[in-house]
């Protein structure tokens, strides 16, 4: 199965969250790295993980939940951005 290229435009978190829900879709959001892993973790189905590489008390933090993530479910889809403050999956 061949896979089309990515089209994407730079929002801010608010927009990025409007467009989100108002497309249909749910967001879960996390306050840190623990809650983050915790969702992972959980039955929810999840598409696509949304994450900050630098979080507030965790130096790439976001990588280390984008890393364990993928290990819990191979499927799922990354995208990291410094510019949020909170993972969103």
């Amino acid at each position: 199965m061949a896979s089309r290229p990515l089209s994407l435009r730079r929002y801010t978190h608010d927009e990025a969250r409007a467009d989100i829900r108002d497309s249909g879709h749910q967001i879960l959001s996390a306050s840190d790295v623990e809650e983050a892993l915790s969702i992972s973790r959980s039955l929810q189905h999840i598409d696509a993980l949304l994450t900050d590489i630098y979080l507030k008390k965790a130096i790439l933090g976001g990588f280390d939940i984008a890393r364990e993530a993928i290990k819990l479910r191979p499927e799922l889809r990354v995208l990291t951005r410094p510019e949020i403050s909170s993972p969103t999956l």
